[in-house]
């Protein structure tokens, strides 16, 4: 049988870029805005306590803003924990949330790569960012106790 270890692992989460990114037309002979994205990216799981939110740098003037920044993520719950990715225009006076997008770890770590549209509240946006995700120095701690005093919960399965 397969053996399936659930555990937590330590991820570097890539902001790859995003598409679809709206320009606004303004009358009476202004410039286009086209927009400035910032990501905000947070790791969420439940019954542990919260990583720190990550801001991305604004990419001005794109609506096909391209990150490449990437950020390391000690003890992820491969199996429980999402990564919730909010997408915001920054405006002088307040920045505007353009939607928001949940990638599931394992489905990112299976994946390598993933894509997600954006919603805001609750209608899809027609905008989508992706992620990259890999799992740090996987090659040692498969099965290992890790040193955190969690014992690493190991299925089989037939």
């Amino acid at each position: 049988g397969k053996t399936v270890v659930s555990e937590d692992v330590d991820v570097r989460v890539t902001a790859v870029g995003g598409r679809g990114f709206q320009v606004r037309k303004r009358n009476f002979g202004r410039k286009d805005d086209i927009p400035d994205v910032f990501l905000k990216i947070r790791v969420k799981c439940p019954n542990r306590k919260e990583h720190p939110d990550w801001t991305t740098a604004t990419i001005k003037n794109d609506t096909t803003p391209q990150w490449n920044e990437h950020k390391n993520f000690i003890k992820v719950h491969s199996e429980k924990a999402t990564i919730r990715v909010d997408a915001y225009e920054d405006n002088m006076v307040k920045d505007d949330c353009i939607g928001a997008a949940e990638f599931p770890v394992d489905q990112l770590l299976r994946m390598g790569t993933l894509e997600a549209e954006l919603q805001k509240e609750s209608t899809l946006t027609k905008t989508y960012v992706t992620l990259r995700c890999i799992e740090l120095g996987s090659s040692s701690k498969k099965g290992i106790e890790t040193n955190s005093g969690v014992n690493a919960v190991v299925h089989n399965e037939e």
